[in-house]
C-alpha cells in the first residue's frame, strides 16, 4: 500500500488477534506500539524500511504474513518478498483512495500473479469515502494493469486498524466489538494455502528455499530468512548454495541465467519460526510453505536471492528481477579541514567501503560501482533521496565520517535508438483548492505535462509526470507555496516509464552525459 496507509498498524493487530493470549504481544499493541517496526529508525521516522515476516495462528490455520515498507524509496523489499507470497492485502486508505505506490505495488503483484484482498482502511473518518468511489478506482487501476478475471474479482474488507476492527459490511451493528475476524476468514478463504501436501514430502521433493533476507545473531552466526519452497529441513541437514551468475550491473536478483557452480555442503544448525512479531523460536523442523529462519550456512558462502538446497538439487529457484536504481551518490572519507573533529570513530576511506559492501549483502537495491574520478570514493546507486539519507544517518550514528557528492539521476542509453533516457516519474499532489493554482503553476514553469485534475470536495489531485532530475528540491518550494498542506507523493520510476530526454526539454544546450544541473530557487535549472 501507500505510505501511511496503514499497513503496518494493521499487521499488529492481526498479531495480537491471532496471539492474544502470548505474553507481551497484545499488552505492546494496546500500548500503541509498532510490532513489525523494530528498527531505531524505523520507530523514531513511523515509516517500515525492512520488509520483515512474522506468522500468526489462528484457529488451526498456520498465516505468514510479510509487512512491507510503503514508501517508493523502499519498493525494492516489496519486489522481494513476493516470491514469499501467494496473496496480498491491498491496503488503501478510504479518503485518499488509489494514490502513486499504491499503482506501484499492484502491477508488481499482478506481474507476480497474487490474488488480492482489498482493505479500506481508516473507514472511521469523517472524510472517508464509501459511497463505492475507492473501489472503482481501485477496479480501474486493476483494469489498466491487465488484471485477470479472478483477481478483479477481490473481496472488500473496510477496517479501522487503529482501533482494531474490521467488517464486510458497514451497517453491522457490532463491527467495532468483532475484531479482526472478518478480515481473517476472509483471507483463508480467497487467498490459497501455499503448497499441497505432496510438495512437502522430501522424499518425493528434495528441499529447496531462496534467501530473502540476511541477518546476524551474537550467539548463532549469520541467519538466512526465507521460504521452503519444496521437501522440508531440520537441524543437522547437510546442504548447499547455488548462485545465479548476474549480468554486469544487475542489481544482485537473478534473471533467469545460468547456475553458477555449486558451494561446499554445510549444515543447518538451527530453524526458527518467527512468532509474536519478529520474535525467532525454534522449531524441531519445517516444510513447504513455511517461512523459517536457518542457522549454520557460512557467511562467505550466501548472499540475497540465492538457492539454500539439498544436495541432490541441481538447478536454483528463480526471483523476481528488481527495477534498476535511479540515483546515485559517491561515498568517500572525510578529507575535509574538520576531518577527524566531530568525535568519529571510521575515518579512513577502506573502513568506509567495508561498511558499504555490508550494506549491499543485505540490501539487494543498493549497487556499488568504482568512482570513475577518485579510486577512494565508490558510487552508491539507489532508488531515491529518502534511501540514501537512511544510509548515511545509520553510518553516522555508528561512527563513521563521511563526504559524499550530490545526488545526480541516472541515465541509460537506449540499445534500439541510441537516445538518451532518463526516470520520468507520475507525482501526485493532494492540495487546498485555493493553492491549486500556484501550485500548477510553479510545475508548468518546468514545463512538464499535468496527466489528471480531480476534485475531491476542499482538495484537489494533480497528476503530473516529471523528470526525476527535476524532482529534487521541487518538494521543499512547493511547502513553501503551499503553507505545509500539499501532500506529495511519487513512486520509483520503473523500466516502463523511462522516456527518451529531448534536446530541449527542461535545458537549453543538448542532453550530455555529463552534464549536471545548479540549484534555483529550491529547484534544479
Amino acid at each position: 500500500a501507500h505510505v501511511d496507509h496503514g499497513k503496518t498498524t494493521l499487521v499488529d493487530r492481526l498479531i495480537q488477534e491471532g496471539d492474544a493470549n502470548e505474553s507481551g504481544v497484545a499488552k505492546e499493541v494496546a500500548d500503541g506500539e509498532r510490532v513489525m517496526d523494530s528498527g531505531g529508525m524505523e520507530k523514531e521516522r513511523g515509516i517500515t524500511i525492512m520488509a520483515k515476516a512474522t506468522r500468526v495462528d489462528w484457529r488451526g490455520h498456520v498465516l505468514n504474513i510479510v509487512d512491507t515498507p510503503g514508501h517508493s524509496d523502499f519498493g525494492g523489499e516489496v519486489e522481494r518478498v513476493l516470491s514469499m507470497v501467494e496473496g496480498a492485502i491491498l491496503v488503501v486508505d478510504a479518503t485518499e483512495g488509489v494514490m502513486s505506490q499504491t499503482k506501484f505495488v499492484v502491477s508488481r503483484a499482478l506481474r507476480q500473479g497474487l490474488k488480492l484482498v482489498v482493505v479500506l482502511n481508516k473507514v472511521d473518518r469523517e472524510t472517508a469515502r464509501l459511497n463505492g468511489e475507492v473501489e472503482s478506482e481501485i477496479f480501474d487501476l486493476l483494469c489498466n494493469h491487465d488484471a485477470t478475471d479472478e483477481q478483479l474479482d477481490f473481496p472488500v474488507v473496510f477496517a479501522s486498524a487503529k482501533n482494531g476492527w474490521a467488517c464486510l459490511d458497514m451497517s453491522q451493528p457490532d463491527r467495532e466489538s468483532s475484531g479482526m475476524v472478518s478480515l481473517l476468514e476472509t483471507v483463508i478463504e480467497h487467498i490459497s494455502p501455499p503448497c499441497g501436501a505432496e510438495l512437502a514430502d522430501p522424499a518425493r521433493h528434495p528441499f529447496s528455499f531462496v534467501v530473502n533476507n540476511l541477518s546476524t545473531d551474537p550467539f548463532i552466526g549469520r541467519l538466512v530468512t526465507g521460504r521452503v519452497h519444496t521437501g522440508a529441513v531440520k537441524p543437522g541437514d547437510k546442504v548447499k548454495v547455488m548462485k545465479m551468475k548476474s549480468p554486469a550491473g544487475a542489481t544482485g536478483e537473478s534473471d533467469g541465467g545460468e547456475a553458477a557452480s555449486d558451494s561446499p555442503l554445510a549444515t543447518v544448525s538451527h530453524v526458527f519460526a518467527i512468532r509474536n512479531g519478529t520474535e525467532r523460536e525454534a522449531v524441531p523442523a519445517a516444510q513447504a510453505g513455511d517461512i523459517v529462519v536457518l542457522a549454520g550456512v557460512p557467511t562467505e558462502m550466501v548472499g540475497v536471492s540465492d538457492t539454500v538446497a539439498s544436495p541432490e538439487v541441481s538447478d536454483p529457484l528463480p526471483t523476481v528481477p528488481l527495477t534498476p536504481p535511479t540515483i546515485c551518490m559517491s561515498f568517500g572519507a572525510n578529507d575535509g579541514p574538520l576531518a577527524g573533529r566531530s568525535g568519529g570513530t571510521f575515518l579512513n576511506s577502506n573502513q568506509v567501503k567495508s561498511r558499504l559492501h555490508k550494506e549491499v549483502e543485505n540490501n539487494v537495491t543498493i549497487v556499488l560501482k568504482p568512482s570513475p574520478t577518485d579510486s577512494d570514493q565508490l558510487e552508491v546507486h539507489a532508488r531515491g533521496e529518502l534511501q540514501l539519507g537512511i544510509l548515511l544517518e545509520e553510518m553516522r550514528r555508528e561512527g563513521f565520517e563521511l563526504t559524499v557528492s550530490p545526488p545526480r539521476i541516472l541515465s541509460v542509453k537506449c540499445p534500439e535508438t541510441g537516445s538518451m533516457l532518463e526516470p520520468v516519474e507520475e507525482v501526485t499532489i493532494d492540495v487546498g483548492q485555493e493553492h491549486s493554482g500556484g501550485v500548477i503553476e510553479k510545475l508548468q514553469n518546468l514545463r512538464v505535462s499535468m496527466s489528471e485534475y480531480k476534485d475531491m470536495g476542499d482538495r484537489v489531485r494533480l497528476v503530473f509526470d516529471v523528470p526525476s532530475r527535476l524532482l529534487m528540491g521541487v518538494r521543499a518550494d512547493l511547502r513553501n507555496s503551499t503553507r505545509g498542506s500539499a501532500v506529495v507523493s511519487h513512486p520509483n520510476p520503473t523500466a516502463e516509464t523511462l522516456k527518451a530526454l529531448p534536446l530541449t526539454f527542461c535545458c537549453k544546450t543538448p542532453f550530455k552525459q555529463n552534464l549536471t544541473f545548479q540549484r534555483q530557487n529550491s529547484h534544479l535549472g
